[in-house]
């Protein structure tokens, strides 16, 4: 994807942001039954704070589902380091 198009996602996520935080000022009851008791907050907090916990939540799953492409690029590494090594080896003897 290109830089304007990353820049383009960017700017409408933070307009949407910025539209949900204001026209969704008014408070709600909020609760977690077991562990939180009824609360009044800001429905725009709620939202945001779901969106983010999504966010984390995803970012986590794909560094979890990366750690057998990062384990074999480690290895490669390895074998490129060890195969120059030995390449390097057979011309300080030519």
């Amino acid at each position: 994807m290109s830089a304007l198009g990353k820049a383009l996602v960017t700017i409408l996520f933070v307009i949407i942001i910025f539209w949900v935080s204001v026209f969704n000022r008014d408070a709600v009851n909020f609760s977690v039954y077991p562990l939180i008791d009824s609360t009044s907050i800001p429905l725009a907090l709620i939202i945001l704070g779901s969106v983010m916990l999504g966010f984390i939540w995803g970012a986590i799953i794909v560094w979890l589902n990366g750690g057998v492409t990062r384990a074999e690029a480690r290895r490669l590494r390895r074998e490129v380091k060890s195969l120059e090594k030995e390449n390097t080896k057979k011309d300080d003897v030519l």
